[in-house]
């Protein structure tokens, strides 16, 4: 089963949806009115459940609480709590039993502020949940002398936490709050009680990506408000964390693994992100990592229905154990493993010399060098193993240019060094070297 870890002492263990089960609807109340929104992260479709062991004891908490964080465009009276409950395949006939404790808090930034509403509602529900089944229950809020007609909040963010197990019978009940994985969720939160007679831990960010499946129901008395005249436009964007990164390029090497974060604005309601390595992903935040060393670009597309954004970065990756000792540069390409170094110096008819710079293309035994412009690729070099064939590494180049140049590869471990030259105003001939380091080969 997938395992998603959560900050703390505790663990939070997370299974796939069993069966492809329709939602079990138990409300009691009425349908929501018009006047009522409901206010979500999720899509409706949940890819999982999370609770909390102790990963040594592999006991429960004796009681756990989850909050989500929502953002009201406006005032308003809160009618209900709605939560989804997963229950495990394995679980008991008996473990029907559910406890609810619903808490409404203040913003605190990254995890619940001050309790404005305390216990909601202590709800306890006997009903019958088929095993692999998922359900949702709406926890009416505002029916109790505590605040009889309902409990107002402000525009802005608000938490509302879900906890159960404050009984010693529902410690084994093994109904568990349903994920939204395809969703981010905005700001989630989470705590514990350990022991009966303990005491609440303090708040941890949850930064396992998912949005649980609680639900706000707001009645807003006010009229809707205008739409905003100018909607932020659609626009892709993602920040890199893990990695040394410039204007032009991030550098990992091989195995390390990178986190990337969907950081666009407008409205995005579908994502990809290519690795340039074949693999791909749609969930806003992803931990990517490289098997061998090239130039690679991630690209990532986001879609609000109706118009398409996109934003690239370019990543080098180089072995994360060098055989060499050759250090890339603008004007360096490495291959094999850092072992080789290739550079080229160009020169005119009249005199005029430079160097070759880089193109960020290219795999761990072939590179592209251009001239005057990234756009205009001049140079094209490959270093093969043939040491199999003929005890030879062999160099193979390819040039669009009349150009003069001097094209060097150099093998950093023997020190051996092998120089290609055109003269100016030739057409370059291509390079086709299968004896050029033999050293190499006794090296390896």
């Amino acid at each position: 089963m997938p395992t998603g870890s959560l900050p703390g002492r505790f663990v939070a263990f997370a299974s796939l949806l069993a069966v492809a089960s329709p939602i079990a609807a138990q409300s009691g109340l009425a349908g929501p009115q018009s006047s009522i929104h409901v206010y979500q992260h999720d899509d409706n479709d949940f890819e999982r459940y999370i609770y909390l062991r102790d990963p040594e004891t592999g006991r429960l908490p004796y009681q756990t609480e989850f909050a989500q964080r929502f953002r009201l465009p406006r005032g308003g009276t809160v009618r209900y709590v709605e939560v989804c409950v997963q229950k495990p395949r394995d679980a008991l006939p008996e473990d029907d039993l559910l406890v609810y404790i619903v808490r409404i808090y203040s913003d605190g930034g990254n995890v619940p502020g001050e309790t404005v509403l305390n216990d909601v509602a202590q709800f306890s529900w006997m009903t019958h949940v088929p095993a692999g089944y998922r359900v949702c229950h709406k926890v009416p809020v505002g029916v109790g002398p505590s605040s009889p007609s309902g409990f107002k909040v402000n525009a802005g963010p608000v938490w509302v936490g879900l906890a159960w197990g404050d009984d010693p019978a529902v410690e084994q009940n093994l109904q568990e709050l349903a994920v939204d994985e395809d969703n981010s969720g905005g700001r989630r939160a989470f705590r514990v009680i350990h022991d009966e007679g303990g005491d609440w831990e303090a708040w941890q960010a949850d930064t396992d990506s998912g949005a649980y499946a609680i639900r706000v129901a707001v009645e807003h008395s006010d009229p809707e408000p205008e739409p905003d005249p100018d909607p932020p436009p659609l626009q892709a964007g993602f920040e890199v964390d893990g990695a040394a990164c410039d204007a032009e390029l991030c550098r990992v090497v091989t195995g390390e693994a990178v986190r990337l974060v969907d950081t666009s604005t407008g409205t995005v309601r579908s994502r990809t992100w290519e690795f340039g390595d074949g693999t791909t992903s749609r969930l806003p935040t992803v931990e990517q990592s490289w098997s061998t060393p090239g130039f690679f670009e991630v690209t990532l597309s986001v879609s609000n229905a109706t118009a398409v954004s996109t934003a690239s970065r370019k990543f080098l990756v180089e072995a994360a154990e060098p055989r060499g000792t050759c250090a890339a540069d603008a004007e360096t390409r490495c291959l094999h493993d850092s072992r080789y170094a290739v550079t080229v110096e160009w020169r005119k008819s009249d005199g005029e010399t430079g160097a070759g710079r880089v193109v960020h293309e290219g795999t761990n035994d072939s590179g592209l060098f251009s001239f005057f412009s990234r756009e205009n690729w001049e140079v094209l070099i490959k270093v093969l193993d043939g040491c199999a064939v003929n005890g030879h590494v062999w160099v193979y180049g390819a040039s669009t240019t009349d150009l003069g140049y001097v094209l060097r590869v150099t093998d950093t471990v023997t020190g051996r060094v092998r120089e290609y030259r055109n003269n100016p105003g030739l057409p370059a001939p291509g390079i086709t070297d299968t004896t050029a380091f033999e050293d190499s080969c006794k090296a390896m």
